[in-house]
């Protein structure tokens, strides 16, 4: 009876060791106390020495990354994070730090409490504000790469068809009222703004697919997405950007009609970056074997 008992408890701890062995890891949510009034909620996957920190646009959250987290679920040669900001998702609904300084800030130390000392920045959208303001702010000591997502290292220029920006200053200021759009119509009508912005960044504007986009932005209020977009106007990141070029790999991830401009911008200024461009503005999350496949060739070049 005795051996029989012996031989059964170790065919159980074996078990136990097998199963711990071969359980898939998680993509695991949490949340950071930032400040008194600030509480992070982010997800994090994988075990590597370089975390890859993908950072949502305006108004978006952290699903917009499932299938990069996904992608990378597991893995030991990088550690998978992406985060809500301030007022966007699960995170605090703040009073006030809607602005981009203050979004580098909360990145800052998000990255001291999880204890990220080797880092890759991927800011899609308005996200990339959050990740340059962090490199102008606090430097690129603890940056391995740098993926700017279908943004630009500035935010404005005189005409946005002949420059890599999102607003042109032509037009009385405002070309083609992209500024008014998003910093007071949002107020006004925020369900058909929502609608026309989903519809702006799909290849397929599907209904499925537009109330992803909608569910996603609808936990930032009115006010704070139009602060948001107001102040996002006001950054110039292009120095930042040039004094990283030969130093760390630098990937501009683009829809198609941004292709020549981007391409231009970075041939002039920083030639070593990488251009690549499909797809629209939501590219990433439509077609993510394309994009996921050129995100590896990219992390192979981080050192």
């Amino acid at each position: 009876m005795f051996k029989i008992n012996l031989l059964a408890g170790a065919i159980a701890v074996f078990m136990a060791v097998a199963s711990m062995c071969t359980a898939k890891a998680e993509i695991v949510d949490g949340y950071a106390k930032i400040s008194d009034d600030l509480t992070i909620h982010y997800q994090s996957t994988g075990s590597g020495p370089v975390a890859v920190i993908f950072v949502p646009g305006w108004t978006m959250t952290t699903k917009v990354f499932e299938h990069q987290m996904t992608h990378l679920e597991d893995s030991k040669a990088v550690r998978a994070v992406t985060y809500d900001p301030r007022a966007q998702g699960l995170s605090s609904l703040t009073i006030e730090g809607h602005y981009y300084a203050q979004h580098a800030r909360d990145l800052n130390a998000l990255m001291a409490k999880l204890k990220i000392n080797k880092a890759v920045l991927v800011g899609w959208s308005a996200g990339g504000g959050d990740v340059l303001e962090y490199l102008r702010l606090f430097g690129s000591s603890k940056v391995a790469g740098l993926i700017l997502l279908d943004t630009s290292p500035k935010s404005r220029t005189t005409d946005y068809t002949k420059d890599w920006a999102w607003f042109g200053t032509k037009d009385e200021g405002d070309q083609d009222g992209f500024l008014k759009t998003f910093s007071y119509d949002v107020m006004i009508d925020r369900q058909k703004l929502d609608r026309e912005f989903a519809e702006w960044m799909l290849d397929d504007p599907s209904p499925a697919n537009i109330r992803f986009v909608e569910d996603m932005s609808n936990h930032t209020p009115n006010s704070i997405a139009a602060l948001l977009n107001t102040s996002y106007w006001f950054l110039d990141d292009a120095k930042t950007v040039k004094a990283l070029d030969g130093n760390i790999p630098l990937l501009y991830f683009t829809r198609q009609e941004w292709n020549k401009l981007a391409t231009q911008w970075a041939k002039k200024n920083t030639p070593h970056a990488e251009v690549i461009s499909f797809g629209k503005h939501l590219s990433f999350w439509e077609h993510p074997e394309k994009f996921n496949a050129a995100l590896d060739d990219f992390l192979r070049k981080v050192k």
